[in-house]
């Protein structure tokens, strides 16, 4: 199994979001897009998931759980309209790689979610043949849309659509970021798809475009949670400063940042947080009723911040007022 997601939260109204993985192979695609349409290859497709209308992969789902196990389409709409031929009711967000951790802003109901990316290198040469370099997201939906994958990558930068048995261009060449259409053999579901939507925060393995995420090296972006204060609560809640924060994780550099955005949604700031604790594969991070930020490290796994010894660990993160360093 590949991409799995598998991140769950509600918003105000009781709605149910589930993240779900692409399912695909990504192995023999040198790290661009995974479009591989010949015979016996449909799991090295990311089109008859991510891209496929009428597949519950590589997707956000949205949905309103009943109490007697059963669920029903939320009102409002989801990105295919209940009884429609055109995709699956179920359907909040398409074009979803590898959406692994996702939080609801409650006081606006927005969705954020981390985005893992393809593993491509900066080869210029690449960019006229496959496509561009790897890139992770943080994305925001404010409403249902279609996010790129496999087609568009980062600020809707198109994938090159290749016969992957002799790797010469099909068509047109790179794929229409405006008007994505899925002609593949192994899709479902309707070809024409929405207008696919840029990433909120796209950064590689170079230079990021915010320094709190990180200069370079691995990329695997996770999102910890949204920050609300209200009156009452812990004494060690996060102080009201925060309010509205958009807390980011990246589990492989061991890094936590804070976005602030005006009341559009629109980037203001994004700057590092916690940075005197020495972060190892944090993997989770919610913030609690109360207002009390704890964060889980994996013990397990690979990369350069894999915990010494294995030992998995939930973090409570007080915060204590008045505590300021002199």
């Amino acid at each position: 199994m590949n991409h799995a997601a598998g991140s769950t939260d509600f918003d105000s109204q009781g709605n149910l979001y589930l993240a779900t993985g692409d399912n695909t192979n990504p192995f023999q695609s040198a790290g661009f897009s995974p479009h591989d349409e010949r015979d016996g290859r449909r799991v090295f497709d990311a089109q008859r998931t991510a891209a496929n209308s009428r597949d519950l992969r590589g997707k956000i789902l949205r949905i309103h759980p009943k109490d007697d196990g059963t669920y029903d389409i939320p009102p409002g709409g989801n990105l295919f309209p209940e009884g429609s031929d055109q995709g699956l009711p179920e359907i909040y967000t398409m074009g979803d790689r590898n959406p692994f951790r996702i939080a609801i802003d409650t006081a606006k109901d927005w969705l954020y979610w981390g985005e893992v990316g393809p593993d491509a290198g900066d080869a210029a040469e690449a960019l006229a043949t496959r496509g561009p370099r790897g890139y992770d997201e943080f994305n925001q939906a404010k409403a249902p849309g279609f996010f790129g994958w496999p087609y568009c990558i980062a600020n809707n930068v198109p994938y090159v659509h290749v016969d992957f048995g002799t790797l010469a261009p099909i068509g047109g060449g790179a794929f229409n970021c405006a008007a994505p259409v899925n002609s593949s053999p192994n899709n479902t579901g309707t070809q024409q798809l929405p207008p696919a939507q840029p990433a909120w925060i796209a950064y590689s393995y170079g230079v990021s475009p915010y320094p709190a995420i990180g200069r370079n090296g691995g990329r695997s972006a996770l999102i910890a949670d949204i920050y609300r204060w209200k009156p009452g609560g812990s004494v060690n809640k996060l102080p009201r400063y925060y309010d509205g924060s958009v807390l980011l994780m990246e589990y492989v550099r061991g890094l936590l940042a804070e976005v602030r955005t005006d009341d559009a949604g629109a980037i203001q700031s994004v700057d590092p947080f916690l940075t005197s604790f020495q972060w190892q594969n944090m993997i989770q991070a919610r913030i609690s009723p109360n207002g009390v930020l704890h964060i889980a490290q994996y013990g397990g796994g690979t990369g350069s911040n894999v915990l010494t010894g294995g030992t998995s660990t939930v973090y409570r993160i007080n915060y204590v007022p008045g505590n300021a360093a002199p």
